[in-house]
């Protein structure tokens, strides 16, 4: 597969099963390394694709501007990257004011569930997604127990 899309929302088909690592990845450092490796061996293992989804711009950009990191790759480094420790697909999900909207059950219901369809999910232990960073790691998990992944 070995691509890169905008948006999960903008995949022509929904794919049939995925493992998705989700985060920033900027500079994908040891600990980015240790996610990307669980997720690619996972997928590898039950034969379907990695996908590993972040954002552009970071969310700090948008959301707190005055704290926002300097990134320390461009969004093509960060995909060659990720690419070149074996992720099959980058969603690059623009970071913008509709989608820091989206609570953390919507943005599960409609960025993460139709489009990627995860068996199963890897994330770091301070992972936050949804409005207000409403969603963390454990109502994540309590989503893969109710959907399957």
């Amino acid at each position: 597969m070995s691509r890169v899309v905008s948006g999960a929302r903008s995949l022509e088909s929904p794919l049939e099963a995925s493992v998705v690592t989700a985060g920033v990845f900027d500079g994908v450092h040891r600990g980015h390394h240790a996610l990307i490796r669980r997720a690619v061996e996972f997928a590898r293992d039950h034969r379907i694709p990695s996908v590993a989804y972040t954002f552009d711009p970071h969310p700090a950009k948008l959301l707190a501007p005055a704290m926002a990191p300097r990134m320390l790759m461009s969004v093509d480094e960060r995909a060659r990257m990720l690419h070149s420790l074996g992720i099959d697909l980058v969603v690059v999900e623009p970071f913008d004011h509709a989608f820091s909207e989206l609570s953390a059950d919507e943005w599960i219901a409609d960025c993460l569930l139709p489009p990627l369809r995860p068996r199963h999910v890897v994330v770091g232990y301070n992972f936050t997604y949804g409005k207000a960073r409403a969603g963390h790691v454990e109502h994540l998990r309590r989503a893969g127990e109710h959907f399957g992944f």
